[in-house]
């Protein structure tokens, strides 16, 4: 087998992997509400997806108001710190947020499956 070969076939191999990945992560979102659960239970969700969806970050950047923040750090912690003075607002934010990331899922396993119909004929 060639290199140009093995190539091809690892990276369909990791094509398939996020199109797994991303469905996983779709179904996640599609089952939570953050409006039936309790302040806890959102904090909870919110700790368990953080590696793959900064959701501190976002509502710090979009609650920063008049802020100069450095860092994605300072916006995760001002989001943090933000939602917890007003859960019922965050949680408003969250479910639209989450239609926002089911759609975004959909745009990348959308195109990984393009990459993928293109290389297998």
């Amino acid at each position: 087998m060639s290199t140009v070969t093995k190539s091809l076939e690892f990276s369909l191999q990791e094509a398939r992997r996020n199109i797994d990945t991303q469905n996983q992560r779709k179904i996640l979102l599609k089952g939570t509400d953050p409006n039936t659960m309790t302040d806890e239970k959102v904090k909870d969700f919110v700790r368990s997806v953080v590696s793959w969806y900064a959701v501190w970050t976002r509502y710090g950047e979009e609650n920063k108001e008049t802020l100069m923040l450095a860092d994605l750090q300072t916006y995760s912690k001002f989001g943090e710190a933000k939602a917890n003075k007003n859960m019922p607002k965050f949680k408003e934010w969250l479910t639209k947020d989450i239609r926002e990331q089911i759609a975004n899922l959909n745009d990348r396993i959308s195109a990984d499956q393009g990459y993928i119909a293109r290389r297998v004929k």
